[in-house]
């Protein structure tokens, strides 16, 4: 049985329509003056080219799984020549040769271009007798090629990347089912070519893998902190880096038979942290911090920062984390805070001191009225002269004056407390300067110094901590008059000013600003330009710290023409975030 005309190249119209007028044409030139016309480039050639090079098969080494086939093909069609031939830019490369020792030839003068121009199986019974391939270098010299057959080795998107074909020196045909068979062949070499490719992206992604691993491995062993790896499924811990035994006193293998080991490990009175940081079902980062208590009882402060790996799926796949030994962090932030206290507190007693010759005689004056209100009435008890409805003035009186102490010695308590341990709680305007103003007014009274008031409206409410805040402002009033009270007309001006979400208290005083250079300085620990011995530098250091913890602000107000300090406190601590201690 023979095979299909349509399949084979003959020459005429009918049977090589493949070969249509107007497709591209190379020219070689021939002893007898006739030219040979080379394969028509495709109009998909771009694409085919990238395809090929995606396979990376090119000028690789002879595999033996293509070398069957050549050799399967060569016995089926009974040939001595059989190739797999892939078709570069400006070659034909053989992946796979029987018969033929040269590994590549130009593109221009190769049969299997005319496969991979027509996608098509292309059978050539005599070459020689064939106006397309009779003027072919291989069939007048070399070789001396007579028959050619060749099954294009195509893509899924129907791409010619070359063929599987077979050549004899002398004129013969095949069978419809030797053509079958050869179509199979390339079928199959194309299917070997997808199993390469796979099988080379499978070895890199496991080189990649395990550089990975080794890179992870590395970084996880030489991080300060100890690395954790958790099994959500199992809710296992799947590694520890070697830190983890240096920081929790602990083998890593008691962390891998069960998690239970950080409860071991943990402060009993941190167990709900524990819980929390694995209920959290790591669907984000999260940070906690807890104390674990060593073998030998020490207690060591832990900072676990935790993260989500999600699975391709998007389900959550496993739990990360880092846990860092922050106890040398913790301990001096525990003594910045203790030395914070004692500077605060020495602020404190360096202001009473400022203001104690004023209070003294702020409470000196009504003892003194007390007393002689009790004189008086002892004096007419002894008489027997007591007029009870003078008694009773008298009692007022002394009553008056007594709650008048006692408020002043209110204030003292209170602006001698520690605000820093306390809730933050509502309180007005007006209530604040009530706490300050008894401690302070009979020092400007007394060196003449005027200090204005402006009533703060009733709804100048605020949450802070009152015992700082009122800190600031009595810092800012000693400020104030440190700055005037040797001028020629000192005063100063307490005002409060209102808004939605904050309150501003103005405090104003008859100098003429603050030198531009020392705006900022002003506010940096130990910077003074008071006289040697009248001002430790700390003061505005402080007020702007506590300000800032009550997420405030405190600056001097440029746009005055005094001298002039603007402390703005918001109505409320911002949403979901507590003043810090």
């Amino acid at each position: 049985m023979g095979i299909p005309k349509s399949l084979i190249a003959t020459g005429g119209p009918a049977c090589r329509s493949w070969f249509a007028a107007g497709r591209s044409s190379f020219s070689i030139k021939r002893n007898k003056g006739r030219a040979m016309k080379k394969a028509p480039i495709p109009s998909h050639e771009a694409a085919r080219l990238q395809s090929l090079q995606e396979f990376e098969i090119l000028d690789s080494e002879a595999e033996k799984s293509f070398q069957d086939l050549v050799e399967l093909a060569s016995i089926i069609c009974q040939t001595p020549i059989s190739l797999v031939s892939l078709i570069d830019q400006d070659r034909q490369w053989f992946k796979a040769k029987i018969g033929l020792d040269i590994s590549e030839t130009p593109r221009d003068i190769s049969f299997c271009g005319h496969v991979v121009a027509d996608a098509q199986t292309l059978v050539v019974p005599d070459a020689s007798q064939d106006p397309h391939f009779a003027d072919n270098p291989f069939v007048t010299d070399g070789l001396k090629i007579r028959f050619y057959a060749g099954a294009p080795i195509l893509t899924e998107e129907g791409l010619a990347l070359g063929s599987l074909c077979v050549i004899d020196t002398k004129p013969r045909t095949l069978t419809e089912e030797q053509v079958r068979m050869l179509g199979l062949l390339a079928s199959q070499a194309k299917r070997l070519m997808d199993l390469r490719l796979l099988a080379r992206k499978q070895r890199a992604n496991f080189l990649a893998v395990s550089e990975s691993e080794e890179k992870f491995r590395q970084l996880a062993e030489h991080i300060e902190g100890a690395f954790w790896l958790l099994e959500i499924s199992t809710g296992q811990v799947i590694y520890a880096s070697p830190s983890f035994e240096r920081i929790f006193g602990l083998p890593r293998e008691a962390l891998f038979e069960s998690r239970n080991a950080l409860y071991r490990a943990a402060h009993p009175e941190d167990h709900g942290i524990i819980d929390k940081m694995f209920a959290n079902g790591g669907r984000t980062e999260c940070s906690f911090e807890y104390r674990i208590l060593l073998p030998g009882g020490a207690v060591r402060f832990i900072r676990d920062n935790a993260y989500p790996i999600f699975a391709a799926d998007g389900t959550l796949h496993r739990l990360c984390g880092i846990a860092t030994d922050i106890t040398e962090h913790k301990m001096a932030r525990l003594e910045r805070e203790q030395q914070r206290a004692q500077i605060l507190q020495a602020s404190k007693l360096s202001a009473l001191g400022e203001m104690s010759a004023g209070v003294a005689h702020e409470i000196n004056n009504p003892i003194t009225i007390i007393l002689g209100k009790t004189h008086r009435l002892r004096t007419l008890s002894e008489l027997g002269k007591l007029d009870p409805a003078d008694l009773n003035s008298t009692i007022d009186k002394i009553e008056f004056t007594a709650l008048r102490i006692a408020k002043i010695v209110n204030a003292l308590l209170h602006f001698s407390r520690d605000g820093s341990s306390l809730e933050p709680q509502a309180t007005t305007a007006g209530r604040l300067l009530d706490d300050i103003l008894p401690l302070c007014s009979e020092r400007f009274v007394k060196n003449s110094v005027a200090l204005m008031i402006e009533a703060p409206p009733a709804d100048a409410l605020l949450s802070c901590r009152a015992v700082e805040v009122s800190q600031v402002i009595l810092n800012l009033l000693n400020n104030a008059f440190d700055a005037v009270s040797a001028s020629t007309d000192p005063w100063v001006r307490l005002e409060v000013k209102t808004e939605a979400d904050h309150l501003e208290f103005w405090i104003t005083d008859s100098g003429k600003g603050v030198d531009p250079a020392l705006r900022m300085k002003i506010f940096e620990p130990f910077f003074t330009t008071k006289e040697l011995g009248k001002g430790t530098g700390i003061g505005l250091s402080l007020a702007r710290g506590i300000v800032e913890k009550h997420g405030g602000r405190i600056w001097v107000d440029e746009t005055c023409a005094n001298t002039r300090f603007r402390l703005r406190l918001p109505r409320k601590p911002p949403a979901g975030k507590k003043i810090a201690a």
